[in-house]
């Protein structure tokens, strides 16, 4: 009452002048805060201000001072060391005038979004929003040491309402930009694997393109070994050619040994004759070509014509290339020389070959291993997609019945409830609970989870409930819900799922979350209890029960 009034602007003016009066206190663990309010008026603004990661402590059936200890970002109830809960729970007991006396004492505690505050509730005094989410511990007996130690940390701060509010406000601010700067992280995270993703997949194209175009499958040692190949000839033509070009212009035969001393050596400067060396030709008809003239040193013929006077020729490899370096030949020369040091032979050529086919026939073979193992696993997937939806099918006609019946008892006691002329009652207190609900629904969710329609009559909102999928992959589902006068106390709201849902799914998610609805009106009223709000639990049932297996 008291949030609902602040937000609206129209606080009591008695409340917007009273002076608040917060303890604050240091737990063993230094990320932990507990905080506490003077007496039950204090504890009114601290109730209306609290926020969502705060817990409530409290001495169950006596009166006591509230207790509220502030948890550090990202933890939960669940998280909150034991000690940590003893140390709250003996300040609690410490500051009870009848806990205080008892040497068993059950403390109870809970999240201050489970806290239902109403108007007719005197101050300090506050019900629950779900039963399932208050817990208990024992205290035994009182720890001096404990709370000594924590008094000796109190600090004493004036806070009024406007303060709390602005703190909470800030909070909820900060809150909600390190939301957006998260998201904005995690797409800019997934545009950059994406990009990877491509890039990578470009180049995988581009190389497969490439090797489809060559049409080889050869290694960079036998693409070598090609091209070595390939200059051997070419060099043997050049020497074919010039042999028979100076038969020709003889009228007969010329010796390998003249032609090698020719070609690689200084043409134009011929040694004088003798020795079998063919020295005595003069190529002075052609103009001198770098390609086949001698190297650097300006290259003579010596070397080679005394190779080829102590009977050399042009024979061995080595030989050859020994002549062709010793008189400093030209570019062509030192590539035959070289060749020739690392030709191959036919038959290496082969098994070369005979490999890149045995490699091609590995790859098509590991190809139909892949295809068959996909084709397996297609098979396994289809099969438990077909599971899936026949346990959908029976989990759809049960969530039906459950809800079907449901409304049928819930319309059943309704009318009994009016035939009694006790309908109007409940139907007057409904009003309450809902705006109630309402301001829990936006403390809890926030902005982005909570959207209300502020024109609507009777009171419509949207949730976006955010989660996961069983795979880990973010998703997120809107509802739109209506109050009905019947609501919280015989009838649920009206339900929409607008998106997040799949068309052959919704009926299951709809008719889940009436029966929901039924059967915790059921244990409240078969407990004497008054009805209470569910959508909350509509959205813990939506990410929790839902989310995962979808």
């Amino acid at each position: 009452w008291v949030l609902s009034r602040a937000r609206r602007g129209s606080a009591p003016r008695d409340l917007e002048r009273a002076c608040v009066m917060v303890f604050y206190f240091t737990c063993s663990d230094p990320r932990y805060v507990i905080y506490m309010g003077r007496d039950k008026h204090e504890n009114e603004h601290l109730i209306a201000y609290g926020w969502p990661e705060d817990l409530w402590f409290h001495v169950d059936s006596h009166s006591s001072a509230h207790v509220y200890l502030r948890l550090p970002k990202g933890e939960t109830i669940d998280d909150v060391p034991d000690e940590i809960v003893q140390e709250c729970s003996q300040l609690c007991k410490a500051n009870s005038i009848e806990g205080s006396k008892l040497s068993h004492v059950r403390m109870i505690y809970t999240p201050w979004a489970n806290l239902k505050k109403t108007e007719g509730m005197a101050d300090g005094q506050v019900g629950y929003h779900s039963r399932g989410a208050v817990r208990h511990t024992m205290v035994e007996h009182r720890v001096n040491a404990v709370v000594n130690r924590l008094n000796k940390t109190k600090v004493e701060m004036h806070n009024d309402p406007s303060e709390l509010a602005r703190l909470r406000r800030e909070r909820d601010a900060a809150e909600a930009a390190e939301a957006r700067r998260t998201r904005e992280e995690s797409k800019a995270a997934v545009a950059a694997e994406e990009k990877a993703a491509r890039r990578e997949r470009a180049e995988e194209e581009a190389a497969a393109a490439l090797a489809r175009a060559t049409g080889t499958l050869y290694s960079a040692e036998s693409l070598g070994a090609a091209r070595a190949a390939a200059l051997h000839a070419d060099a043997e033509r050049q020497i074919a050619k010039a042999k028979k070009k100076k038969g020709e212009r003889r009228g007969g035969g010329v010796a390998d040994a003249s032609l090698v001393d020719d070609l690689f050596g200084d043409l134009c400067l011929a040694s004088p004759g003798g020795g079998g060396g063919g020295g005595d030709w003069l190529d002075d008809d052609d103009e001198e070509d770098p390609f086949w003239s001698s190297g650097p040193s300006g290259g003579s013929s010596s070397a080679a014509s005394a190779a080829a006077s102590a009977g050399e020729g042009f024979g061995g490899p080595a030989a050859v290339a020994q002549t062709w370096r010793d008189a400093s030949l030209g570019v062509l020369g030192e590539e035959v020389a070289r060749v020739e040091a690392g030709r191959k032979s036919a038959g290496e050529m082969e098994r070369l070959t005979e490999a890149a086919h045995e490699r091609k026939a590995a790859a098509k073979s590991r190809a139909a291993e892949a295809a068959a193992k996909k084709a397996e696993a297609e098979a396994k997937a289809a099969e438990a997609v077909e599971a899936k939806r026949r346990e959908l099918h029976g989990q759809r006609e049960q969530a039906a019945e459950a809800a079907a019946s449901g409304a049928r008892a819930a319309q059943a006691r309704l009318d009994a409830d009016r035939a009694a002329g006790l309908a109007g009652a409940a139907l007057e207190e409904n009003e309450a609970a809902q705006e109630e609900e309402l301001m829990v629904l936006e403390a809890v969710l926030g902005e982005e989870g909570f959207e209300r329609e502020e024109e609507a009559a009777p009171p419509a909102f949207r949730l976006t409930v955010a989660g996961e999928r069983a795979r880990g992959e973010p998703t997120a589902v809107q509802l739109r819900v209506t109050f009905v006068v019947e609501y919280p106390s015989h009838l649920p709201p009206r339900l929409e799922i607008v998106d997040g849902v799949a068309a052959e799914d919704a009926p299951l998610v709809r008719d889940s979350l009436l029966a929901l609805f039924y059967a915790q009106r059921e244990e409240s009223a078969a407990a004497g209890e008054p009805a209470e709000g569910v959508v909350h639990r509509w959205t813990e049932w939506v990410k929790e029960e839902w989310m995962p297996s979808s």
